[in-house]
């Protein structure tokens, strides 16, 4: 997954998001709250102005990947979901499987070869 996570471009999110992430953060500046907290919530907001990289990720399997082809029984932009899930569950936690993927069974080289050989055949070169 970290190899697919190098080809992710996580692009802004719609324009009236945009506006209101902004006028949100106006709010907050005025709000008399600890400095350290304020910085803390202003700096989490940029997050919102661009799509999650489970989103992006998502839009990057099916603009690339034949949504018929199957991993483990899953659609391509299914199965990233609940690979990336994966992924953040070993790496925050040290989770090896969950209810629909474990790392003995996936199908993970398959769809990482299959995913960085489509994005250099349609949008690297």
């Amino acid at each position: 997954m970290s190899a697919v996570e190098t080809l992710i471009e996580q692009k802004e999110v719609l324009k009236r998001l945009l506006r209101s992430v902004e006028s949100m953060k106006k709010r907050i500046k005025k709000l008399k709250i600890y400095k350290a907290e304020k910085a803390s919530v202003l700096g989490s907001m940029e997050f919102l102005k661009i799509n999650s990289i489970t989103r992006s990720g998502v839009m990057l399997t099916d603009k690339l990947l034949d949504n018929s082809k199957k991993y483990n029984d899953l659609t391509p932009s299914d199965f990233f979901k609940k690979a990336y899930d994966l992924r953040s569950k070993f790496v925050h936690y040290g989770i090896t499987e969950t209810k629909y993927l474990n790392f003995k069974t996936i199908q993970m080289q398959n769809f990482v070869s299959d995913l960085i050989k489509e994005y250099f055949n349609k949008i690297c070169c």
